[in-house]
């Protein structure tokens, strides 16, 4: 039996989510991916599923069949042995963290984004719904809150939100996942917060070629001014990296570490995997 003829392929909203109750896991694929694992599962072999996505000529064998293999590599690994499920490893005593998509708005449209998100879109949650929603977290244990998108410098008065969840309770923290370029315009702002109790997740996918490959020429100047400035603010920041196999091989992860650590200031690579994302 082949390694994709488990996977379960669910819908929401036109999003597809892949579920392998075997290993157990589960991911949302990139459209091009998408298409793959769709073909995969029809023809039931690799060979018939190449020949298939390549007979209109716009794709190459050799490239579909890397793709393949790299989805093997991930995907194909031996599932866990004697697996009961989650609730044999968890206790749901309290909620620890909680993460809130925001937006689909973003000031990027970035080729390997999970949502798609981009300046057309408009999507978001409502104030009120994101402040019970904040409350009731906050009710159930929850101390750390996640935001991201899109682009949550979009949201109306993202500042505001991360003042509310600071003062609905002490030992609350805020955490934003950003692409950084909006940051300066927002730093006054920011500075209002408890810095203690705040810090930002910053993407930075490689060094300037694979960044900008990614999210649009000029994005990692851009970027490296605005990172500048927040250090001078004494902004806690952590660095998330999607690793792609050219980043591995032209801006290798210590490389970029080094670039934006300066002595005496804190920083981690925070490692993601983006899959065939375009």
């Amino acid at each position: 039996m082949s390694w994709f003829s488990h996977l379960n392929r669910l819908e929401h909203d036109g999003i597809p989510i892949y579920v392998d109750p075997e290993r157990p896991d589960w991911f949302v694929p990139s459209s091009r991916t998408d298409v793959l694992l769709q073909t995969l599962l029809h023809c039931g072999s690799p060979a018939e599923a190449v020949a298939k996505i390549c007979l209109g000529g716009v794709e190459v064998p050799q490239k579909v069949t890397f793709d393949y293999s790299v989805l093997e590599d991930v995907l194909g690994r031996k599932p866990v042995d004697n697996y009961l499920g989650r609730h044999q490893h968890l206790e749901l005593n309290v909620l620890k963290e909680i993460w809130f998509h925001l937006t689909d708005k973003c000031n990027l449209s970035c080729r390997h984004c999970l949502f798609g998100s981009s300046p057309a879109k408009s999507n978001s949650i409502g104030e009120k719904t994101l402040k019970s929603a904040i409350q009731q977290a906050t009710e159930l244990g929850c101390r750390l809150f996640y935001f991201t998108g899109g682009e949550p410098f979009l949201y109306p008065n993202f500042p505001e939100v991360i003042k509310f969840v600071q003062e609905i309770h002490p030992d609350s923290h805020g955490v934003e996942l950003t692409n950084g370029l909006l940051l300066q315009e927002n730093l006054e702002s920011l500075l209002g917060l408890d810095l203690h109790r705040f810090h930002l997740q910053v993407s930075l996918d490689g060094l300037q070629e694979e960044h900008d490959f990614l999210r649009g020429k000029g994005s990692f100047s851009r970027l490296g001014a605005n990172l500048q400035e927040a250090r001078n603010r004494d902004l806690a920041i952590t660095i998330s990296v999607a690793v792609l196999p050219s980043t591995i091989a032209k801006s290798p992860c210590k490389t970029i570490v080094i670039i934006l650590l300066p002595p005496g200031v804190p920083m981690m690579a925070n490692l993601s995997h983006a899959l065939l994302s375009w």
